[in-house]
């Protein structure tokens, strides 16, 4: 069992903002096979899943379709996930 999150904290005008980035809860059902739940990163959105922290995006801005005001992509979905591969032999 896996539990990964993202809490994010923005300071502006003397306000505190405090927001849930991702929090999922994922269970190895075999070497094949993984459930997830819970609020987690778009997967169809590559970037958003592989891409989109600081240390990994050297790029000076998102790319056109993460635009904030309005994105062609989701950043996160809620719910459930069945994510995996097939065994090839």
């Amino acid at each position: 069992m896996l539990f990964e999150a993202e809490i994010e904290f923005e300071f502006e005008d003397n306000v505190t903002e405090v927001s849930l980035e991702f929090a999922q809860l994922s269970y190895l059902l075999n070497d094949y096979l993984t459930i997830g739940v819970g609020k987690f990163l778009n997967p169809s959105n590559f970037f958003m899943e592989r891409l989109h922290p600081a240390w990994i995006n050297k790029l000076p801005d998102r790319p056109i379709t993460m635009i904030e005001t309005n994105p062609l992509q989701a950043n996160s979905q809620l719910g459930i996930q069945i994510r995996g591969g097939a065994d090839r032999t």
